[in-house]
């Protein structure tokens, strides 16, 4: 009988594969909020701004500026503030801002590509079904796994008082 010599294998994972980060954003009117699991939290103005012309793109070497310094160059620009009364606006243009918005968002607080990444995108209480699907459609490259939730609901969980919030008989976290 032939000896056979068994070969042990050892899956090698690195770390990152096996990490998860949670992301909380509220894509406001006037601010873009982040936050995310590993304790990073940024806020820009709500604002995109695209060059105007050759000469402006050129002088800003920039296809895209976001928050401040598109404020700052914003007679060189064409301005975006994508979205309106907490909602995003549904027009080509914007959305595409929007989605730029988040991407920049995300940047600053280094969500990595080489992990698992969900989120949880708070949208005002008067959100319709249409909204929250664009929300959903516009964040889908980013992360594995999305939710979007009314800022109401997010924040009565927050405070651990969802006994008191009128939806579906949730009793909290206690009960």
């Amino acid at each position: 009988m032939a000896n056979k010599k068994k070969i042990k294998t050892v899956a090698t994972t690195s770390v990152n594969e096996s990490k998860t980060l949670f992301i909380g954003i509220d894509l406001g009117t006037n601010h873009t909020a982040i936050s995310t699991s590993d304790g990073k939290k940024k806020s820009i103005l709500s604002l995109v701004g695209i060059p105007k012309d050759a000469v402006a793109s050129k002088f800003l070497k920039k296809e895209r500026l976001y928050g401040d310094e598109a404020l700052k160059h914003r007679f060189a620009l064409n301005m975006f503030k994508p979205i309106e009364s907490g909602l995003i606006k549904n027009q080509r243009e914007d959305l595409e801002a929007a989605k730029g918005l988040l991407e920049y968002a995300m940047g600053l607080v280094d969500a990595k590509r080489d992990v698992k990444k969900f989120a949880i995108i708070g949208v005002p209480s008067q959100a319709s079904v249409l909204n929250k699907k664009i929300i959903t459609e516009m964040a889908r490259d980013f992360f594995d796994g999305i939710m979007v939730a009314s800022e109401p609901f997010c924040v009565a969980y927050n405070l651990g008082e969802l006994e008191t919030f009128p939806c579906c008989g949730y009793r909290g976290r206690n009960h």
